[in-house]
């Protein structure tokens, strides 16, 4: 079971991520063009779901709920 996670990280991440998968790059270019490391990315990518964030996108739905 995953621990706690801080509330307003886990927004920011969940708004990254859903601009990235709006933007068309790839997460290496999308995060060059962020000046974000793309290991913390997918870090985030992957911790989301298992937290209650939608499968694999941050939905703009779960961005208003959480």
């Amino acid at each position: 079971m995953p621990g706690p996670i801080d509330e307003e990280k886990w927004r920011l991440w969940a708004e990254r991520v859903w601009r990235f998968e709006q933007s068309g790059l790839t997460g290496a270019e999308w995060c060059r063009r962020e000046g974000l490391p793309l290991e913390q990315y997918y870090l985030w990518w992957r911790k989301l779901p298992a937290h209650g964030g939608c499968v694999r996108r941050a939905c703009r739905g779960c961005l208003e709920r959480h």
